[in-house]
């Protein structure tokens, strides 16, 4: 369980921290998801906008969900609550310590 939930936090933190920079791959959506909501809610900034964090403005938020919904789907047969939690914070705090050292690698 530890594994798919390092396994799902290093492919959030691909997509939503390095996959959006200027010149990548998902820069291009990125980039028009973001002057499609200046336009639409009247100049506030994606980031605060509730629905697009957990698509791709926020590692920890689509990390988040990723966990969230995995394990749903990884272990709906033999559901726990409890773990069903750890999985989800466990992925959250994944996330953001590989966002960290993402970031202190590239300064």
């Amino acid at each position: 369980m530890i594994y798919e939930a390092f396994a799902i936090s290093l492919v959030a933190v691909v997509y939503a921290v390095i996959l959006v920079q200027p010149n990548m791959l998902l820069w291009p959506l990125y980039e028009r998801l973001q002057n499609w909501t200046l336009r639409r809610y009247n100049g506030a900034f994606p980031e605060d906008i509730y629905w697009l964090k957990p698509l791709i403005s926020c590692v920890l938020c689509v990390a988040g969900q990723w966990c969230f919904w995995g394990y749903l789907l990884l272990y709906f047969h033999d559901y726990h609550l409890g773990e069903h939690l750890y999985f989800t914070s466990l992925g959250i705090f994944t996330a953001a310590l590989l966002r960290k050292i993402y970031l202190w690698t590239t300064q």
